[in-house]
């Protein structure tokens, strides 16, 4: 028969297992941490993957709101008398700080400039680009590899067909599928132009300006490669006029902001056609 344990040895077998307690803690602790270390470290591209497709989720309902937000707005026949009328008018207050001619001269651009967006075509492209104003052709990187490729297969005569190399870059980007397509401004939504006077001829200092509208993700069109001489003279502050406007194309259904800036050419004195950024609801196919 076996004795029973005396009080000393039951208080120190109490004493054992309470001290070792925290150390039974303790190793449970790290190992759930390395299990949990392991899981993180073996499968950060799934976290990762899981956080881009949050992040792309709130993107694109934050995009669906902007988006209703601009349907919601009431609309006109872009290429109206009408409508016309009140673009220019909310345009000409704020033509405070232009002279006489600057004023002038800026209507005038900007009637052309209206009529080409509602009915584009190459003629009046190149007219608005070139008509009056002393400027130098000169393709940008893309539009020089286009041209040279263009004159391999022998769609361009010359690369000193300097018309002819502007035509052709204007038709491809009206090109889809083997088809082509001409997209044009058909509705706009005048209570929404605004208008302003700039100095900082930056396509940042144009999104975040007093003529913004906001975007879901911005997109500007092409210059092709037209430059203007005396535009970059040190110590003079280039005058920009900028204007912008919520507006429909053909029945593409969705709506988006177009933000346009010209800019004064004091040799020649006129105004020159200097961006245009457009939404990525707006596709609208063009040079600028």
């Amino acid at each position: 028969m076996s004795c029973p344990p005396r009080s000393w040895q039951v208080a120190r077998c109490r004493g054992a297992l309470k001290a070792m307690k925290p150390l039974a803690h303790l190793v449970v602790f790290i190992a759930l941490l390395g299990v949990t270390l392991g899981l993180r470290v073996g499968g950060r591209p799934y976290y990762s993957k899981d956080l881009e497709e949050v992040i792309w989720r709130a993107s694109r309902i934050r995009a669906r709101d902007i988006q209703m937000g601009w349907q919601s707005s009431r609309y006109e026949t872009f290429g109206s008398q009408a409508a016309e009328a009140t673009i220019l008018e909310k345009l000409r207050q704020q033509e405070t700080g232009l002279s006489g001619v600057q004023g002038a001269k800026l209507e005038a651009k900007v009637r052309g400039l209206l009529r080409y967006l509602g009915e584009p075509t190459f003629g009046a492209y190149y007219s608005l680009r070139t008509r009056g104003l002393r400027y130098e052709f000169i393709p940008e990187s893309a539009a020089s590899n286009q041209l040279a490729k263009a004159c391999r297969e022998k769609k361009l005569a010359s690369l000193a067909d300097e018309k002819g190399a502007v035509r052709l870059l204007w038709e491809s980007v009206r090109q889809h599928d083997g088809y082509s397509v001409t997209t044009k401004i058909t509705a706009v939504a005048l209570d929404t132009v605004k208008a302003a006077i700039s100095h900082t001829n930056s396509g940042k200092a144009l999104i975040v300006g007093p003529a913004r509208q906001g975007f879901t993700v911005a997109a500007e069109l092409r210059n092709p490669g037209f430059h203007y001489p005396g535009t970059n003279e040190a110590g003079v502050l280039p005058v920009l006029f900028e204007f912008s406007f919520l507006a429909k194309i053909d029945d593409v259904g969705a709506a988006g902001p177009l933000l346009i800036s010209l800019l004064w050419i004091e040799p020649d004195q006129d105004w020159a056609l200097n961006r245009l950024i457009t939404d990525q609801y707006l596709p609208l196919q063009t040079l600028f």
